[in-house]
């Protein structure tokens, strides 16, 4: 929408920020807004990366693991990847 759209991910944190603080670097960093979750060895992280590009994608990632740091390197591959444009054009 318009009318919130922008400022719904303009409000959430970008790579290096908040939550975010050290996770993702190089070039996607500035281009991450996202929120991340814990509870109960389960890690989410939900928001949009952009791609070099300006392809827009969208992410919604849910892990269950008892190696939680593991599970949070997973996720920052998985939208480092979509950030550096690797599914533009699919």
């Amino acid at each position: 929408n318009a009318n919130w759209g922008a400022p719904l991910i303009d409000s959430l944190p970008r790579g290096g920020q908040g939550t975010l603080k050290r996770r993702f670097v190089g070039s996607v960093r500035s281009r991450v807004h996202a929120k991340t979750g814990y509870i109960a060895n389960t890690t989410t992280l939900v928001g949009v990366v952009d791609s070099p590009s300006g392809v827009r994608y969208a992410f919604a990632l849910f892990m269950n693991d008892n190696a939680i740091g593991d599970a949070q390197r997973t996720q920052n591959r998985i939208v480092s990847l979509l950030g550096t444009g690797i599914a533009d054009n699919s």
